[in-house]
């Protein structure tokens, strides 16, 4: 029996090592990563508008500013309202020495996200080609690791808000409840502590509440900073990890007294969170919104 299980934990040794290893590559490219979205309202009568956004510095990760159109001063003019919008954003001069990336969107799809290497700090500059007036907002700073605001357009001035996704943030942090609490339960009955299942429960709700309370302070102090919210993830993780393995060494020989070894409680808190964190990242992959 006890060659049987070895067998067994072996086995999924190497299946989470082999998905660990997997999960850094798609993590890298396609996992939660910081994003900027912003939408653009014109109040009172619909008007046209193209829309821009300025940066503070030449280079942020692979993105780069746009120069000066060349032809600013050669005669040429531009064909196209596309053209014309870009060679409007291509040269402005901002006060604040904000530049034009391009980032455009139009009337048409009202606004876009930014989803890889958003700039922490930017401005927002609108084209109307009915007049081929220009008109820019104030700096807005990324306030979370998924940032939205709402521009709207009143008397000739920009201003903005902060769009909060309540429902969305809820769902979400069910969502990993869900799928924690289904893996390490699995992994729980596998490791024989069928009967310290509700130890299992109360311990993940109760880390997965501090855990999500914990990266709502961090976003609310680092902003959009990609580096420290990863950096904060993984402490508050190995936080979790090791207040659950306290709790269950304290908690699962009791309960199964069959397996009365702290070395196999160890393995289960450090297999469990592991597998966890591997589902919540496979989650993502999934359903991006959720994490």
């Amino acid at each position: 029996m006890k060659t049987k299980f070895s067998k067994h934990l072996c086995r999924l040794f190497v299946f989470l090592l082999l998905s660990v290893m997997l999960a850094t590559t798609a993590f890298a490219d396609m996992g939660p990563k910081p994003s900027l979205e912003v939408r653009v309202e014109i109040e009172g009568e619909k008007r046209a508008f193209y829309a821009a956004i300025l940066v503070n510095t030449k280079q942020f990760g692979p993105h780069g500013v746009m120069e000066p159109n060349p032809n600013a001063d050669s005669g040429s003019e531009p064909e196209t309202e596309a053209e014309r919008a870009e060679y409007a954003f291509l040269n402005f001069r901002d006060p604040d020495g904000y530049n034009y990336v391009c980032r455009i969107f139009t009337s048409e799809t009202g606004g876009f996200k930014w989803n890889y290497y958003p700039p922490e700090t930017f401005k927002v500059l609108l084209w109307f080609p009915d007049t081929g007036e220009l008109v820019c907002s104030e700096s807005l700073d990324c306030y979370a690791f998924e940032s939205a605001f709402e521009v709207s357009f009143a008397d000739g001035r920009l201003s903005a808000k902060k769009q909060l996704d309540i429902p969305g943030k809820a769902l979400g942090f069910l969502a990993r409840v869900a799928v924690t609490l289904l893996l390490e339960c699995w992994l729980a009955i596998t490791f024989g502590y069928r009967k310290g299942l509700r130890y299992v429960v109360a311990a993940n709700v109760v880390t997965q509440l501090a855990l999500n309370a914990g990266l709502a302070v961090c976003i609310h102090f680092i902003g959009g900073n990609w580096f420290f919210f990863y950096l904060a993830y993984l402490f508050l993780e190995l936080l979790v990890f090791l207040a659950e393995w306290c709790y269950y060494s304290y908690k699962l020989p009791q309960t199964n007294p069959e397996h009365p070894h702290k070395r196999r409680v160890f393995a289960y808190a450090l297999l469990a969170n592991l597998l966890s964190f591997i589902g919540g990242v496979g989650l993502n992959l999934l359903w991006p919104m959720v994490f």
